[in-house]
């Protein structure tokens, strides 16, 4: 048995302490980057390293434009609370909203076309990481 006696009797999983501390640290460790005044286009992404792993997964977030040489980032950070590629993607959604001027956000993620909608019915940003 590869997982003990304990694990295959009861289902239930040992886990390190140190893992666990890592990932309290990692939820705890965001920050949200200075609104600022947006051009008129942007784009938007999040990803995950280790997306399966709830206690290794590292997520961030990122907003881009076009610049005269390439693209600029506007803004980019870890994820605060819970890692997830969900959560990094609609934390880039979340800035985008606290920042003035008109803008339209590219995003890639389908799903967040009815977070977006929910906020258009009047639900603050920030209620859609509950």
């Amino acid at each position: 048995m590869i997982l003990g006696p304990f694990a295959v009797l009861t289902g239930i999983m040992p886990t390190n302490h140190l893992l666990r501390a890592a990932q309290a640290a990692a939820e705890s460790a965001g920050t949200w980057p200075s609104a600022r005044r947006l051009p008129g286009r942007v784009w938007t992404d999040g990803s995950c390293i280790i997306p399966t792993d709830p206690y290794c997964r590292r997520a961030a977030w990122a907003v881009v434009c076009l610049a005269a040489f390439g693209y600029e980032t506007l803004a980019a950070a870890m994820v605060c609370g819970r890692q997830t590629i969900g959560r990094a993607e609609l934390s880039a959604i979340i800035w985008i909203s606290r920042c003035t001027g008109g803008t339209t956000a590219v995003v890639d993620a389908q799903y967040l076309v009815g977070c977006m909608r929910r906020c258009a019915g009047g639900a603050p940003p920030e209620a859609l990481l509950n």
